[in-house]
C-alpha cells in the first residue's frame, strides 16, 4: 500500500531540499507519495485556519512526517517564534497512526555552545536556554515529541537527553554536484581549506601552525555569503604568496574551482561540530582531504587526525605530495567511500526503514484544540529566504 510522506520545514523544499528531491526520484520504487509543507511564520499567517484550510491537507493525510527544523537566515525573524519547535507545530495535524521523524539542522549547537551557530547573535539572539540543556529539554520536552530523531554526527550532545531512537543518516547531497566530471589531475597545487560559517570555528590555529610555518599557498573557501567578511579576512590574515580567498558560491562552480586550483584539502574542525560537507566536496573533486572533521573520518579515514594534531596533518600533506602511489590510493578509496556512503537510493531506503522501526508516540494533540500560541506563533510577516 502506498505510503504518504510529508516533509515540513521553514522553507520551500521543492527542487531544493536534498530529501525531497531524492525521495521523489525513487517514489515509485519505494511506493511512496512525497509532499512538502512550508510552515514558516508567513505561511502560518496566510493559511491560519489550520482546521479547514486545504493547504495543510498533505500534512493531515500523511502516514510519515519528517520535520526538518532549521533557523532561517533572516534579520527579520519574528520575536517569540521558535524554529526549533517545528515538531510541536506538526504534531496536532497528524492522524492517529502517523509517525514522525525530526531533525535539527544544527543538532542544537546553539544550546550547547552559543557561539557554535552561523547567525549573528546581535541581530538574531539565541532563544531562552532555560539555564542550560538539561533544563531546556526537561521544560520543553521537545525531544520527546517525534517518534524518532535523525542525526548526521556520531555523538551529538543532545542524544543523551532523549528516550526516542536516534538514527545516523547523512543527507543525499550528491545530486547537487557534478560527481563524474573530475579526475586526479589538478592544474593548481594550492592547499584547500574551509572557513566554516559557525562563529566558533577557529581557522587561525591552522594558519598559525600549518600554513605559515610550511609556507603553503592556500585557497580558502568560505561558508559566509557576505563579501565584507571575506574582504576583512583577506586584509587581516597574512597568507603565503599565491593564496586566494573566495566567498561562498554555487555548488558546481565551487567544486570546479576546488578541482582546478587545489591538490590536497585540510579540514581541521577546531570549534566546528558539524559533519562538514568539505571532506565530501574534496572527494567529489578528487582531492584527498586531511583533517579531524566528521566527513574526513567517514570518507578519508586514513587521513583522519585528532583536532589540532598539526604535526600529523603536515606529515600526511607531505606524504600525499611526495608519494604518487599513496595519493592515487587515497583518491580512489575516498571516491569509493563517497559513492557508497552517499548513494541516494541506499539513503532513501535507510530513511524509510526508520519509520518502520519507530513506535507510535503515546501523546496526541487534537487539531480542534490547537491554538496558534501553542507553537509560539507570531503574526508578523517577513521576507522568505531559502534554507542556507
Amino acid at each position: 500500500m502506498t505510503k504518504k510522506l510529508c516533509i515540513i520545514a521553514w522553507f520551500d523544499c521543492r527542487d531544493y531540499f536534498q530529501w525531497f528531491v531524492a525521495l521523489n526520484k525513487y517514489a515509485s520504487k519505494f511506493d511512496i507519495m512525497v509532499s512538502s509543507i512550508n510552515a514558516s511564520p508567513v505561511h502560518r499567517k496566510v493559511y491560519s485556519d489550520f482546521v479547514h484550510d486545504p493547504y495543510w491537507n498533505s500534512l493531515k493525510e500523511a502516514d510519515y512526517i519528517f520535520a526538518y527544523a532549521t533557523r532561517r537566515s533572516s534579520r527579520n525573524e519574528p520575536s517569540g517564534i521558535s524554529w526549533w519547535s517545528l515538531p510541536i507545530f506538526a504534531k496536532p495535524f497528524m492522524k492517529p497512526d502517523a509517525k514522525m521523524l525530526a531533525q535539527w539542522d544544527d543538532e542544537w549547537l546553539w544550546l550547547f555552545n552559543p557561539n557554535g551557530s552561523w547567525w549573528d547573535l546581535k541581530l538574531m539572539p539565541n532563544p531562552d536556554n532555560h539555564g542550560g540543556p538539561e533544563q531546556f529539554f526537561k521544560d520543553t520536552k521537545i525531544l520527546e515529541i517525534p517518534d524518532g530523531i535523525i542525526k548526521v554526527t556520531d555523538n551529538p550532545s543532545f542524544e543523551k537527553y532523549t528516550t526516542k531512537p536516534v538514527f545516523k543518516i547523512l543527507l543525499p547531497h550528491l545530486f547537487r554536484y557534478g560527481v563524474d566530471k573530475y579526475n586526479e589531475i589538478h592544474k593548481g597545487k594550492n592547499l584547500a581549506i574551509m572557513y566554516h560559517s559557525t562563529k566558533s570555528h577557529n581557522i587561525h590555529s591552522v594558519l598559525e601552525n600549518v600554513i605559515r610555518p610550511k609556507n603553503y599557498a592556500v585557497t580558502v573557501f568560505n561558508g559566509s555569503i557576505r563579501q565584507s567578511d571575506v574582504d576583512a579576512f583577506r586584509a587581516r590574515e597574512k597568507l603565503p604568496v599565491n593564496s586566494e580567498v573566495y566567498i561562498r558560491m554555487e555548488y558546481v562552480a565551487y567544486t570546479d574551482l576546488l578541482w582546478r586550483k587545489c591538490d590536497v584539502g585540510l579540514d581541521n574542525s577546531d570549534g566546528y561540530g558539524g559533519w562538514s560537507r568539505f571532506g565530501m566536496e574534496c572527494a567529489i573533486s578528487c582531492v584527498p582531504c586531511v583533517g579531524s572533521s566528521n566527513s574526513v573520518h567517514d570518507i578519508f579515514p586514513e587521513l583522519y587526525t585528532e583536532v589540532n594534531d598539526f604535526a600529523k596533518q603536515i606529515e600526511l600533506i607531505e606524504r600525499l605530495r611526495t608519494d604518487p602511489k599513496f595519493y592515487h590510493e587515497m583518491v580512489v578509496a575516498g571516491r569509493k567511500r563517497l559513492l557508497d556512503l552517499l548513494d541516494d537510493e541506499k539513503l532513501c531506503r535507510i530513511f524509510l526503514d526508520c519509520f518502520e522501526k519507530v513506535g507510535l508516540s503515546k501523546s496526541k494533540v487534537l487539531l480542534e484544540h490547537f491554538q496558534p500560541e501553542d507553537t509560539h506563533y507570531h503574526p508578523d510577516i517577513h521576507q522568505a529566504r531559502p534554507h542556507p
